[in-house]
């Protein structure tokens, strides 16, 4: 409904004129440059700022855990940027030197990984020595020398005394040296002779003996166990030393982010450059743009060098222009959830303005609390006033705001106020509260049941109409009364045919000849496309399977019922607990149930919103979406001056 028309453009130009041009379309934002095959290959031979990128990243993200940058809830969706002038970009990056700083980081995270390693195998070493405690010679002397074998290890305590047994049977010079125990496992030595190796071998196979490789040194293993703990200190010690060297360092932080976001932009210029096709003095640049900007650009191009020729093109064979959706500002947010499924296709409506009814409705209704709605709306203005945000981030908040009103007014149905039993409160309040509320989802689940059930089958009506109007929209009419029509007529029948059953409506005999019209239709109809009679009726007769689909789809709708409940009823839980903890402590009970009532509705906001968003937008994106709209265009990535860390100031 608001794909924006598309066209492309071919630039051409001589090869003084390119750099100008590149930067001024990078500037303007309105062209999605296409890779061209012709001419000659760019020779690229400049700096690699992919790998730049990398190590930058790496290195801000060594800054963050170093600095314990953690990202609140609201920051992990809609991350703050900061506001700065383009030219502060690549003056940060001649004047900074980035290389030293990402050296020392390097440098440290190195030697904090050595760090790491080494205590690992000193720690291990330490596990081996420590059963070995007891022994006072050294370790050098406990290994296998001359015809000697002196073999350490353990075995299972319980199964100790059938070892000893087996050994002095089975081996003739030999003997089991004792050196610790513990009531699992018995660590011992054997010894015994060259001779007996094969012998040996096989006992200590027969017994489950583990063998364990002691470190060598000339001291005993209790003054080795002694030196590793004093190491182990020393590693400690060291290690806050590098770390709080990098902490140091995290006040080159910003200046890092500012030269990332400088060669993505270099990046991403290089990337359009190679997408040129180049002769000896000339290049060609082609690309899509939306209709609208196409005469500005072609003005503003001329404007920019007159020797640059810009001629609208046709694309090439099977070519697909990329998809850009734009809406009035009230559906904006939404884009959010298109997105998440997957831009429209040329042939695709967008569907965004439709969803956004529904998801608001699912949402509000899965939240229902006019005391959650409220702090959701408010904290949803408090962070668009307070965070820098992309656009992404600016339109999840809006989306929170709108579902916060609209929850405001869920909660007033359901007669939610932070899960406040009304009853409880006085008659001159609850009255007309109670008044207001039209439906109680804790102590009437089935109404409510049957209310989420008749949402999802008026959504799914809905998703087989605008699959209808598309169709005929686009003159495919037949298509769209047989794929769409037919099963809207048949599903409405099937539907006031139970209605009216159910409630002993004289109409239902009226309602199940209109559903065995509308079976016998879709039976006729659904296997068109099949070669021969016998195709066309088989898979006429199993098109109607897809009923089954349609129930399936419908039941999902009961989620509705089952996040609203739960919201409700964890809420109460909170607030009982809170009313049992105001009496528990003599003045300081009340502290207490401020606490757990302010924490526990924190919490039950923050996963019931998760909860309301995901299942809302799940909704949609299968039940909703599986009607008319199938996605798999790709989004216009105009060529422009992106940034991660931060917001180019406009002029």
């Amino acid at each position: 409904m608001s794909l924006i028309k598309m066209r492309k453009l071919a630039i051409i130009g001589h090869q003084d004129s390119r750099a100008a041009l590149l930067n001024f379309l990078q500037e303007a934002g309105v062209i999605q440059v296409t890779p061209l095959a012709l001419g000659q290959p760019l020779n690229s031979a400049s700096e690699n700022y992919e790998l730049f990128l990398t190590e930058i990243k790496a290195a801000i993200g060594v800054l963050d855990a170093a600095a314990g940058v953690k990202k609140s809830f609201i920051e992990s969706f809609a991350p703050y940027k900061e506001t700065i002038k383009q030219e502060v970009l690549a003056q940060t990056a001649r004047k900074f030197d980035w290389r030293q700083v990402i050296a020392e980081i390097n440098k440290i995270e190195n030697e904090l990984a050595n760090l790491k390693n080494l205590e690992g195998k000193l720690l291990a070493d330490l596990q081996l020595l420590r059963p070995f405690s007891g022994v006072k010679a050294p370790l050098n002397s406990l290994n296998s020398r001359g015809n000697l074998m002196i073999i350490a290890g353990s075995c299972r305590t319980k199964a100790l005394i059938k070892f000893q047994t087996a050994f002095a049977a089975r081996i003739k010079a030999g003997e089991l040296v004792i050196a610790g125990q513990t009531t699992e496992k018995t660590f011992l030595f054997v010894v015994t002779i060259t001779a007996e190796a094969a012998a040996t071998a096989l006992l200590l196979d027969d017994h489950n003996f583990e063998k364990i490789s002691l470190p060598i040194s000339k001291l005993t293993p209790a003054e080795e166990a002694d030196q590793i703990e004093a190491l182990l200190k020393k590693i400690e010690t060291d290690r806050l030393t590098f770390r709080s060297e990098l902490a140091s360092l995290v006040r080159h932080k910003k200046q890092l982010t500012y030269i990332y976001d400088h060669y993505l932009q270099k990046n991403n210029e290089r990337s359009a450059r190679e997408r040129l096709a180049y002769t000896e003095k000339a290049f060609i640049l082609t690309g899509w743009l939306p209709q609208e900007k196409l005469d500005k650009l072609k003005s503003d191009l001329e404007k920019l060098d007159p020797a640059l020729a810009a001629q609208e093109i046709e694309p090439d064979k099977g070519e697909q222009p990329p998809s850009m959706i734009e809406n009035p500002g009230i559906f904006q947010p939404f884009e959010l959830i298109t997105k998440i499924f997957g831009p429209p296709s040329t042939t695709d409506m967008d569907p965004t303005a439709p969803l956004s009814f529904f998801f608001i409705l699912f949402f509000a209704l899965c939240l229902s609390d006019v005391g959650y709605g409220i702090l959701l709306a408010v904290a949803a203005i408090y962070y668009k006033k307070t965070l820098t945000l992309s656009e992404g981030g600016k339109n999840l908040l809006n989306l929170l705001l709108w579902g916060g009103i609209a929850t405001v007014f869920a909660g007033i149905i359901t007669g939610s106020y932070f899960a406040i039993d009304l009853n409880t409160l006085p008659v001159h309040l609850s009255g007309p509260l109670k008044k207001l509320q039209l439906i109680d989802p804790v102590k009437n689940p089935l109404n409510m049941l049957i209310i989420s059930l008749i949402i999802g089958i008026v959504q799914i009506i809905t998703g087989l109409a605008l699959g209808l109007y598309w169709k005929i929209r686009n003159g495919e009419y037949l298509e769209g009364i047989f794929d769409y029509g037919l099963w809207i007529f048949f599903l409405l029948a099937l539907v006031l045919y139970g209605t009216t059953t159910a409630l002993g409506h004289s109409t239902s005999l009226l309602f199940s000849r209109l559903s065995i019209g509308g079976a016998i239709a879709l039976v006729l109809t659904q296997g068109r496309k099949e070669s021969g009679l016998i195709k066309k009726g088989i898979f006429g007769i199993l098109s109607l399977y897809r009923t089954t689909s349609f129930l399936g789809d419908t039941l999902s709708y009961s989620r509705i019922l089952a996040l609203m409940m739960t919201t409700s009823i964890i809420g109460m839980v909170i607030n009982i607990i809170a009313d049992l903890t105001k009496g528990s402590v003599p003045l300081l009970g009340y502290l207490i149930m401020a606490v757990v009532l302010i924490i526990g509705h924190i919490f039950n906001l923050v996963i019931s919103v998760l909860g309301a968003f995901v299942h809302s937008a799940r909704l949609q994106l299968v039940e909703y979406f599986g009607k008319f709209y199938e996605g798999g265009g790709k989004l216009f990535k105009p060529f422009r001056r992106e940034t991660v860390y931060t917001i180019i100031e406009t002029k």
